[in-house]
């Protein structure tokens, strides 16, 4: 029986991790599309009453814009794609 190491993430956590990001990223780009769709109408003029929900989604998205930039955007905090002293592969990120 193999014992797992509870210092090291196991491969299933890992893949856990990129499986609830790609959802959360799907459900942010869904709910920031339906923010955008009640901001332009309303921006258009054609709300003529503006409910509960409509104000949900124009409140949000400022927050969504915020959340998008927080942890997917390159603009996050822990981003290195950028960084020009790349130390993962010799030679910077082109290699020798």
């Amino acid at each position: 029986m193999h014992r797992m190491n509870p210092d090291r993430p196991s491969r299933w956590r890992a893949i856990g991790r990129g499986g609830r990001r790609l959802a959360l990223g799907v459900l942010l780009f869904v709910a920031f599309v339906q923010s955008g769709t009640v901001v332009l109408a309303w921006w258009r003029g054609d709300l003529t009453e503006i409910g509960v929900r409509e104000a949900f989604w124009l409140l949000m998205l400022p927050v969504l814009v915020a959340v998008y930039l927080r942890h997917f955007s390159v603009l996050r905090a822990d981003c290195d794609a950028c960084l020009p002293d790349d130390t993962r592969q010799p030679g910077g990120p082109r290699g020798p």
